[in-house]
């Protein structure tokens, strides 16, 4: 393990079905927090959920497989919202795409720009609440992980602590991902989405292809 300020990290080797061998950084357990300045804190992040960013997913594995698969075009631009310790943007950067990985945690855009350094690739990170560090940066499809809580879908109650009391955190991402995208407009959610959320996609304009994980949205093509 290593020792960083407040927290320790392990480097891992992680077996992608049907693709490259990934190596990253960690966090070494869920019983890693360091929050000295009070950041998290400031933005409802509790020191339960404080390590989930650092910890790589099933879900994430799943699209990274899904992604490793389909046809990739050299240069795609592809934007990833909630990218956490950054595996999956620097996965998707070896795979030949131009990546751009957003976190609204300092911590775990650092660590991020510690897997990018570890692996080689050119990745731009930044530290962002949902789009706020973009201004008109266009990209082909977008992937987002969603503020992820134990008991995530069916403890709703609880998981408004992270969304926002009326899950701001979903109506602000469906009212601003199309001026993000061109071409074809898809995104994919690493998770299940809360159905009480889905109206938020729907009035947007975005239908659901499948539930997931990981669960895809198409924007709905209106008639004239």
């Amino acid at each position: 393990p290593q020792h960083m300020p407040g927290y320790q990290t392990k480097q891992e080797c992680i077996a992608i079905p049907g693709a490259h061998d990934l190596h990253i950084q960690s966090l070494l357990d869920r019983q890693q927090y360091s929050d000295p300045l009070g950041e998290a804190e400031a933005l409802g992040i509790s020191s339960a959920a404080w390590p989930l960013f650092g910890l790589l997913w099933p879900s994430s594995l799943q699209l990274a497989s899904w992604m490793a698969e389909r046809p990739l075009v050299p240069g795609e631009r592809i934007l990833e919202v909630g990218c956490g310790s950054g595996s999956l943007s620097c996965y998707l950067a070896m795979l030949g795409a131009e990546v751009t990985g957003l976190d609204i945690d300092p911590v775990a855009v650092q660590i991020a720009l510690q897997n990018r350094d570890l692996t080689g690739v050119k990745v731009q990170f930044k530290v962002s609440n949902i789009f706020s560090a973009l201004r008109r940066e266009k990209y082909d499809f977008i992937l987002f992980h969603p503020p992820i809580k134990r008991g995530f879908p069916e403890n709703i109650p609880s998981y408004r602590n992270l969304a926002g009391p009326n899950f701001e955190y979903f109506s602000i991402f469906w009212r601003r991902v199309n001026h993000h995208l061109v071409g074809p407009k898809l995104v994919a959610s690493s998770v299940q989405v809360p159905r009480v959320t889905l109206a938020m996609a729907e009035e947007a304009g975005w239908d659901l292809l499948t539930t997931g994980p990981p669960a895809w949205f198409t924007k709905r093509i209106l008639k004239p």
